[in-house]
């Protein structure tokens, strides 16, 4: 498991960089409203999922998912702090399969 750096998003622009995603999961500080880029290289829709931090009345909630269709890419968010953080203040990122599957994770700054 890798931790995703947050790149913050600003008005100048950036180039998103991407890194392959882990076949063992992922994670994100949970730093405000991450969104999570994520593109699907190969033949195959991939699910994405991201689980949410702490119970709701004692049960567990279903992870937040989203399916990346083959050769797309899919911008999903907000993770709100609040809701995702989960051990060592990480938000974790799960998947069906990794193969030509690519990941980032991104912030937009209010200025």
């Amino acid at each position: 498991m890798a931790v995703l750096a947050v790149t913050d998003l600003t008005r100048a622009g950036i180039n998103p960089a991407l890194v392959a995603a882990n076949i063992g999961g992922d994670s994100f500080p949970t730093v405000g409203n991450v969104f999570l880029l994520i593109t699907n290289g190969g033949g195959s829709p991939r699910t994405v999922s991201v689980a949410y931090g702490t119970p709701v009345d004692g049960q567990t909630v279903p992870p937040k998912q989203v399916v990346v269709p083959a050769g797309a890419s899919r911008l999903a968010g907000p993770y709100p702090a609040a809701l995702f953080r989960g051990a060592n203040d990480q938000a974790a990122v799960t998947y069906d399969a990794v193969t030509s599957l690519t990941i980032g994770a991104f912030r937009l700054i209010a200025e």
